[in-house]
Formats: structure tokens, sequence, C-alpha cells
């Protein structure tokens, strides 16, 4: 509709042909027609750029490009950025999958409240066909960006936010980190610009699979050592203090003072993750890692 933002859905792929087809047809079941599906195709090898090629053909809201060698997961998802051109933007993996009103009810909603600068649906988890847990739902309407970045830290877990809708300006001049729970300090970085918003009557649908399902092939993918791996949430507590301290352009308007304090406080956050039980580490480590797989 010509009064409905352009939403561009950005889904990174490679060589998961199978669940690629579900992702896929359920960005094209969404009830919302103002929208791009941008595939990045990381030179998969099993088929994947036929099906694509074919799907091109049949629906014009379509656009893929094959990369000519693996580039890495982390390009690869800014690869579809960088393509889209749509004044909204998400990330879709190519083993989840949509509700069909999720871009609709997320879409109105940004359009409709400018001070929010990420709008996002509920989030149901999966083993294989099997629903494993529903994520808990956030809301952050502080008018503050620190107070917002701290009960982010406070509250995450799976991190479902990362793949609602954002602001593509705010997506683009934000830096990614290609490090241990980079999504975290990435979706903190967008919540310093806006609010966050769960609409909780839509999902997306999560796939707990791929290679941060385990945790030793993912301390050799970002080359921590085994004891940096049995306390992931240690780690990546220092990875959010030196973003917000010092690293990130993002935390400049808070001056020395405010980011060294907003950086002790949100490590902390991170830190006392360590505390939850065994199985809630290892489950909540592979979903704030999520974008690896």
């Amino acid at each position: 509709m010509p009064d409905e933002p352009l939403v561009s859905i950005g889904l990174p792929t490679y060589n998961r042909l199978a669940t690629l087809r579900r992702a896929i047809e359920s960005a094209l079941a969404q009830d919302y027609r103002n929208f791009e599906l941008v595939i990045s195709d990381n030179a998969s090898t099993d088929g994947t750029e036929d099906y694509c090629r074919e799907v091109c053909r049949r629906d014009k809201r379509v656009r893929y490009t094959r990369q000519p060698k693996n580039l890495g997961p982390t390009v690869n998802f800014r690869e579809v950025l960088v393509q889209a051109r749509g004044e909204l933007f998400m990330w879709l993996p190519d083993d989840d999958w949509l509700d069909p009103a999720f871009v609709s009810q997320c879409a109105r909603f940004a359009s409709a409240h400018p001070d929010y600068a990420l709008v996002c649906g509920g989030a149901k988890y999966y083993r294989g066909e099997d629903f494993f847990y529903q994520d808990t739902v956030m809301n952050l309407a502080q008018d503050s960006g620190a107070e917002r970045v701290l009960e982010y830290f406070r509250q995450v877990r799976g991190n479902s936010e990362h793949y609602g809708l954002m602001r593509r300006s705010h997506v683009l001049e934000t830096p990614y980190p290609h490090t241990l729970g980079g999504d975290w300090v990435f979706i903190a970085s967008i919540l310093f610009k806006g609010k966050l918003k769960t609409i909780e009557n839509v999902c997306v649908n999560r796939s707990s699979d791929g290679l941060s399902r385990d945790l030793g092939d993912l301390a050799a993918y970002f080359g921590f050592t085994g004891s940096q791996a049995k306390n992931p949430h240690r780690t990546i507590a220092g990875i959010v203090f030196k973003d917000i301290a010092w690293q990130s352009p993002v935390y400049r308007p808070l001056g020395k003072v405010g980011r060294l304090v907003l950086a002790l406080r949100a490590a902390e956050a991170v830190g006392l993750k360590s505390f939850l039980p065994s199985w809630g580490i290892r489950t909540r480590l592979r979903q704030a890692v999520r974008g690896v797989s």
C-alpha cells in the first residue's frame, strides 16, 4: 500500500535448502504486501542457487545474490543489509520462519511510533520439529537510552529481539562486532537510539540447531579457550564493557564518565547470568550467538 513503508527482509543463507524453503515461504505468505525479500547465498553447494533463482522468477519481490565464495556468516548477514532498500529492515535466518502477520503488526506499530527503534514479535524455539520453549517478552519504553541499554542486558535471554523490525538507517550506522555475544552488543546499541516494543500476538519461530548448538565448536570458531567457553557470560561481560566504555561510537553522547558507569553496570548485569542453572547457560548462550550458525 502507498501509505505503508517498504520493509526489507534480509535472508542470509548457506547450505540449508531444506529449512530455507520454509523460511522463504513464510516470508512470501506475509499479509503485508509492501516488502522485499533479499537473499544472500554464501556459495551454497546443495541446490540453494537453483531454488532461489526459481523463486525470483515466480515472485518479483525476491532478489537473490550468490557470493563467489563463502565470506563467513557475519559478512553475509551484513550483505543483505547493504542490498536492502526499505525504510524498515529485519533479518530472517534460513532455518527460522515467521507467522503470517509478523511484518504487518510490527511495521504498523513502528510507523506510528517513530521513537521506537525496534519492534519485534514473540519468539518460539524448536529443536527439530519439537517445540522447546517461548522466549520472555521484553518492552523498553524508558526515555533514557542508557536506562534502556542497562535494562536490556538485565533481561536478555534468547535475544529474539535481534529478529524484529528496525529502522534501516539505524542499522547501517551501528557496528556489528564479530565476536561472542556480538548480537547482544548490536541490539544494545540499537536500543540506545530508541525504544523497544514486543507485539505478543505474532511470533518468529526459531530453530535451536546450528554451529552454536555445541560449545566446543563455538569456542573454536571464535578462538576462545575451553575455560572461556565454560563461563561464557563472563567473557561476554568483558566484551560488553569494552564496547560501551570506549570502543563503540554509539555511546559518545554519554561522555567518558557516563560511558564508564554504564559499562560497569551493563557488564555486571551480564556477568550475573553466570549464576543461572547450568542448562540455562548452555541454552541461552546458544541463542545469544545465534547469528553464527
